[in-house]
């Protein structure tokens, strides 16, 4: 028997997930403003959001008011959506993207002579043995375009870092 609509919790955010500090809150109040340390700001370091309250004379309020705030607050938000993504799939994001950057899952194309765009074939492709496949210029060869006066380009790739395998 399924148990839908059932919520499991995936994971918690602690105090100790949290930097919590105390200042004097800003504004009209008198004398108790300026004497007491009542006003709250919460950060958290994982998302880099953070959160204030100041309204009410109540610590425990200013506290509870800002930890609301921090749960809208848009990187709050992103984060969690992240963590959560990286729970049920079971690998990070960065993992994901290095997945998905496999060559074989991308489609590579190039500007021929007649300026269209025609797919590469990246099996016939090793790195430049010039620049070494960073498509950078070096001073000692000279490298240079004068259209692009301040960049070096690898003048054997045109600045890709790549170059067509040699057939033995």
């Amino acid at each position: 028997m399924e148990n839908k609509g059932k919520k499991e919790l995936l994971f918690s955010v602690g105090k100790d997930d949290l930097e919590i500090s105390w200042f004097s809150p800003k504004g009209p109040g008198g004398q108790n403003k300026n004497k007491t340390q009542n006003a709250c700001r919460i950060r958290h370091p994982e998302s880099g959001a953070m959160a204030t309250g100041q309204e009410e004379r109540d610590r425990k309020q200013n506290l509870k008011n800002a930890l609301h705030r921090l749960a809208e607050h848009w990187k709050f938000k992103i984060w969690v959506n992240k963590r959560v993504w990286e729970i049920d799939n079971k690998k990070t994001t960065e993992k994901y993207v290095e997945e998905q950057m496999n060559s074989k899952n991308l489609k590579v194309e190039i500007l021929d002579e007649n300026q269209r765009w025609v797919p590469l074939d990246t099996e016939n492709l090793t790195d430049c043995p010039r620049c070494g496949g960073s498509g950078e210029g070096r001073p000692d060869h000279g490298d240079y375009k004068p259209a692009k006066q301040r960049q070096r380009i690898c003048l054997e790739c045109n600045g890709t870092g790549f170059a067509e395998k040699k057939n033995e």
